[in-house]
């Protein structure tokens, strides 16, 4: 029996070997929704790494670690409560979106007309769980609240 190749190398439904399988824009919405805008941009720079593009994928790594930076100072400035939890999370979702539109839009498209297949929505979803486990993980080590408490 043949070895099995990783998903990304796998055949798509017309036979074509050499079209990597890429994470979709409903798979980086959900999975910055999950996770925070960092995993929106690790999606990006994986399609990018999948089409040989390292340089596009180190510039989407950088900008959405300045875009996290932002909406974290942003939330700081706001007083806590979860419905700016909520906002700032769907803020985040937004500008995802909005970038791998932007960016990666059109290949998208010509992906699709090639017979590329993307990478499922449960990969995704569970990229985008990962940063909430660690987050819950810390908050149950340090005791930490999930809503600051104003005095």
């Amino acid at each position: 029996m043949p070895p099995r190749l990783p998903e990304h190398q796998q055949p798509n439904s017309n036979g074509v070997d050499d079209v990597p399988a890429l994470y979709s824009l409903t798979a980086i919405g959900a999975a910055t929704f999950l996770g925070s805008v960092l995993v929106g941009g690790y999606m990006l720079a994986a399609n990018y790494v999948a089409l040989g593009k390292r340089r596009f994928a180190t510039l989407a790594i950088y900008g959405s670690c300045a875009v996290f930076g932002f909406f974290m100072f942003a939330s700081r400035q706001l007083p806590p409560s979860e419905n700016v939890i909520l906002v700032i999370n769907i803020a985040q979702v937004f500008v995802a979106l909005l970038a791998a539109n932007k960016l990666q839009g059109g290949m998208f498209k010509s992906y699709e007309e090639m017979g590329g297949i993307y990478h499922s929505m449960s990969r995704a979803i569970l990229i985008g769980l990962v940063p909430l486990f660690f987050v819950l993980v810390l908050i149950n080590i340090f005791g930490l609240p999930l809503i600051p408490v104003q005095p």
